[in-house]
């Protein structure tokens, strides 16, 4: 990843939140799933939406969500995207940080 990309997508003073919310399939089926990632997809503070197999019968969105507001970012992330799926998550890895551009950089940069 370039210097010049890093910093187009992690300006300073850039909050990120990056994870995988894993959906119990007897909840929310594929095609649900499937349409909340698309709505996820539309907000321009994701700069990674993917749904994918999280184990034999479940799949997960996998996500990667920056805003510059770093003071209530984690908090308002939880109100808009995870509480309306809480009873329907069945595990969750999810990370924030508000790190200098360069250590986030190394999370996503797997050549190094």
């Amino acid at each position: 990843m370039s210097e010049k990309t890093l910093n187009t997508l992690f300006p300073k003073g850039t909050a990120a939140i990056i994870g995988v919310f894993k959906f119990d399939h007897k909840q929310m089926g594929y095609p649900q799933l499937l349409e909340i990632a698309q709505e996820w997809a539309k907000d321009k503070n994701f700069i990674e939406v993917i749904l994918r197999p999280v184990s034999q019968c479940n799949y997960g969105i996998q996500f990667m969500y920056t805003t510059r507001d770093t003071k209530d970012a984690f908090k308002k992330f939880n109100e808009t995207f995870y509480k309306p799926y809480k009873g329907k998550i069945y595990a969750q890895d999810v990370y924030y940080s508000n790190a200098p551009a360069d250590a986030i950089l190394k999370l996503f940069d797997y050549k190094k």
